[in-house]
């Protein structure tokens, strides 16, 4: 939302939320029906998200993710996700693959980090949730990016911080009817 003058928004808003570190799909809207029908866990609209992050998913890791997992204190069981992994292995043989400028968190003298990328769908929108749920199941996450929302993919051709206005046709792959 940095990028939009606050003077010229006139009422338009955010339909869920990105964190400052993660980037991707962004949908704006004047339409509080429009953001309902999206990001109401009743809805069970699905956003995708891709990541790399330090760590392995083993298969039991990745059934507490696709059953559900505790991602908090006094938090309820999140919703089923379902987990796709991409790459695992070493930091070493991945670090020119990960769109990463630096790592604190590994040592550059030993690159024996285990690493792993993959997508992750969940059809809730908790705080940090795709973090939260990768952190719970022992990863940490140190590159998200949203890739999609329903059947709307990102439009992978635009730079980042660009905007522009989705077609009928997009309308429909985001699963909830006709918007105008």
């Amino acid at each position: 939302m940095y990028f939009f003058d606050d003077d010229k928004m006139n009422g338009v808003f955010h339909v869920g939320r990105l964190d400052k570190d993660t980037e991707g799909l962004l949908l704006l809207t004047n339409d509080g029906e429009f953001e309902h029908k999206l990001m109401h866990p009743q809805e069970h609209i699905e956003k995708t998200y891709f990541f790399w992050a330090l760590g392995s998913l083993d298969e039991e890791n990745r059934k507490q993710l696709e059953q559900g997992i505790y991602i908090g204190k006094g938090e309820i069981l999140t919703k089923p996700a379902k987990i796709e992994v991409h790459r695992c292995g070493m930091y070493k043989d991945f670090k020119h693959e990960m769109p990463i400028d630096n790592l604190n968190n590994i040592d550059s003298n030993q690159y024996n980090q285990p690493v792993v990328s993959g997508y992750l769908t969940i059809t809730e929108g908790r705080n940090h949730q795709v973090k939260r749920m990768l952190k719970a199941a022992g990863c940490y996450v140190v590159y998200l990016k949203r890739v999609s929302i329903g059947g709307l993919m990102l439009d992978e051709s635009m730079e980042k911080g660009r905007y522009r206005l989705l077609t009928e046709v997009e309308i429909k792959k985001l699963g909830i009817g006709r918007v105008i």
